[in-house]
């Protein structure tokens, strides 16, 4: 489920965004969600490993009542969606990342949804760091501002269909080619470029030796 899958990912092994279960809210129902959330949810999480449906029934059935989005008590809903209503609606938090794309327009937005077709040269599981890049450099962005938290959504896999059959963790991410919109530097002369060209950037041999610096 996208709301078990969601809060697992963003509490069960940090506390980054621990902030959210005890800054104030304004509201009876969403002061009941913030504790439905610290202590039906995070707590056993934390403490067991294990969350009851009852409580996340309940916790889904306070967001539906407290939020504008519908369906989110039967229906499937993307994580971006869950977050944009925890975040704007319940704790009235502003966007976590800032992006600024080629014709240098800025968006604001609270998840970094990783959209790729599967790469055609390679036949290895790609780590969280070359789909983050690749994703970047074919969509012309760059952050704005570096995050101080960066949730990411790695390509998405069904049951008749998977991009990839795994995804390896990067435990670190290298974010300074993804800032201030510069690419590192030239791969055949190693200096500072004055341009960038994503389609020579996404070649193997360009995008593997660019990770190798």
């Amino acid at each position: 489920c996208y709301l078990d899958a969601t809060l697992y990912a963003m509490f069960a092994f940090t506390n980054t965004m621990d902030y959210m279960l005890s800054s104030p809210v304004e509201g009876p129902v969403n002061q009941t969600i913030q504790k439905t959330l610290r202590e039906s949810v995070v707590n056993p999480l934390r403490e067991c490993g294990f969350v009851g449906a009852g409580h996340m029934k309940t916790l889904r059935d306070l967001l539906s009542r407290s939020s504008t989005l519908a369906g989110l008590e039967d229906e499937e809903k993307e994580p971006e969606e869950l977050l944009n209503v925890l975040f704007t609606e319940i704790f009235n938090i502003k966007p976590l990342l800032s992006f600024r794309d080629g014709a240098n327009e800025i968006s604001h937005v609270n998840l970094c949804q990783i959209l790729l077709e599967r790469d055609p040269h390679s036949s290895t599981m790609p780590h969280t760091q070359d789909l983050l890049t690749r994703y970047f450099v074919s969509q012309n962005l760059f952050f704005h501002t570096q995050p101080d938290l960066l949730l990411l959504q790695v390509p998405r896999s069904g049951k008749d269909f998977k991009l990839y059959d795994t995804v390896l963790p990067s435990t670190e991410l290298q974010l300074g080619g993804l800032c201030g919109g510069v690419w590192g530097s030239c791969y055949i002369c190693n200096e500072k470029p004055f341009m960038k060209c994503p389609q020579c950037y996404l070649n193997q041999v360009c995008f593997v030796l660019s990770l190798m610096k």
